[in-house]
């Protein structure tokens, strides 16, 4: 039995903390890109990947992109929400989400987020968020293992822990200075990479995986069985 989800993961365009933003606090970053991938044999609505671009830059994307299926405005994804995920009950994963993008994700648009319609004490995506937090269909594998261990661990090491060879194809860092100079193409398959890599890591078949936390070297024994109960009470089955 497949248990069904999508992954969300966003690219930002600020370039450093220099510019007055801080990791924890949505205040100053800007959307550049918002992608979701679906898990191992799902598809929703016919796709497998969906990429959201910042309005602002939808004109700088080139025909091809703009005529692919999985390509849509930012501005579409606030309705993708309140007519797609929320009537199919379908559950989101992120690494790291409620503290980084979700948080970025609900602000206004001029605020460099997806809120296009009302405001963020009134909008279809509040909404929406609202009601997949109320009914428990929203998981971030960074909390959880934050709450668990009270350490950090990076999606890459993570992934390399469960004997992936599957890897990042640049730095975070690098994505908005490759975004700046037009690479959209690049950064976007960055983001949808991370979605993947966050999939594989939550479908892992292994109850326990060694990683070292975040600036460590010593490895520390993780138990996944907390993350495949959540997918079997919470996940849409096939």
């Amino acid at each position: 039995m497949n248990y069904n989800f999508l992954v969300l993961d966003i690219e930002t365009l600020n370039l450093d903390l220099g510019e007055g933003v801080n990791f924890g606090d949505p205040a100053g970053w800007q959307i550049s890109t918002l992608c979701l991938t679906t898990s191992h044999e799902f598809s929703v609505i016919g796709l497998n990947e969906f990429v959201f671009v910042a309005d602002d830059y939808w004109s700088f994307m080139p025909k091809k992109l703009q005529d692919d299926k999985r390509y849509f405005l930012l501005s579409e994804f606030e309705n993708f929400m309140k007519w797609v995920v929320v009537p199919l009950n379908i559950p989101i994963v992120t690494h790291n989400g409620n503290n980084f993008d979700w948080p970025i994700v609900l602000k206004e648009w001029s605020d460099g987020g997806a809120i296009y319609t009302g405001d963020s004490n009134n909008s279809p995506l509040i909404t929406s968020y609202a009601y997949l937090e109320n009914n428990n269909l929203l998981f971030d594998t960074a909390e959880d293992l934050q709450n668990r261990y009270g350490k950090r661990f990076h999606l890459t090491d993570l992934v390399s822990a469960i004997h992936s060879s599957d890897n990042k194809s640049m730095k975070a860092s690098e994505a908005p200075i490759a975004w700046a100079n037009g690479e959209y193409q690049k950064v976007i398959d960055y983001c949808l990479q991370d979605c993947h890599l966050t999939a594989k890591l939550f479908q892992t078949p292994l109850n326990e995986i060694d990683c070292p936390p975040s600036k460590s070297k010593e490895k520390i024994s993780i138990d996944t069985t907390a993350w495949k109960e959540w997918l079997v009470l919470n996940s849409l089955s096939s």
